[in-house]
Formats: structure tokens, sequence, C-alpha cells
């Protein structure tokens, strides 16, 4: 049996995009369609940039689809799941003055405070 080749889209459309809020209950129809169409050009335009340069890391000899796709995997799995998104950013609210600082601070980079909580953001 012969592997099966994936492309770059079959590995994009693996991944649902799922809508951040549930839009179809602060939206009426025809405001929740022009969110979707503004969405789906979006998509389209970021679908032609990303195989734009795909072409040209092709083409220089740099990357090819397969060494591509190996590293969005791995990639994808940096946060422990592979769901087709980018891993959680971690930053640190500062519990006093609550600032977001950053997660490489022992201390509130504002107040000075040690009481930093963590706060996953998705990339």
């Amino acid at each position: 049996m012969q592997p099966t080749t994936r492309t770059l889209a079959d590995w994009l459309d693996l991944h649902g995009a799922a809508l951040p809020i549930d839009l179809a209950s602060h939206l009426d129809d025809g405001h929740l369609a022009r969110v979707l169409a503004k969405l789906d050009g979006r998509q389209q335009r970021l679908a032609l940039v990303l195989q734009a340069l795909v072409q040209v890391l092709e083409v220089q000899g740099l990357l090819n689809q397969e060494q591509l796709l190996a590293m969005a995997e791995a990639i994808d799995r940096s946060d422990g799941v592979a769901d087709g998104r980018l891993a959680r950013q971690v930053s640190l609210r500062c519990e006093d003055c609550g600032r977001m600082n950053p997660a490489s601070r022992p201390r509130c980079l504002y107040c000075g405070s040690e009481h930093l909580q963590a706060v996953a953001q998705r990339g």
C-alpha cells in the first residue's frame, strides 16, 4: 500500500475553525451573514498568501511541503494538544494592580508585586 500524500490544504482542512463566540445568539441573520462573508474573505486571502509563501519556499529550495507540514504539526503539538491552533501564550496578571506581565517576570513590572497569576491566552 502506498502512503497517502497530504498537502498543505489537507492539513488546514483537518481542523474546522470554530467561531470564538456563539454569534447567532448576538446578531441578526443579515449581520451574521455579513460577518461570515468577511471571515470567509479573510480566510481566502490568508490561504492565497500562504500558498504563495509555500511556492516561494519550494522554488528557492528552502523548504518543501512535507517539511512545512511536519513543522506545522510540531508547532501545533507544542501545547500538548493537536487541535490545529497555535500554542497558548502565557502571561501573568498581577493580583495587586491587575496589569499583564510577560511570563518571564518574577515581579510585576508596574507595581513590583510578587503576586502574579498565570493567564493562558490563545496565540
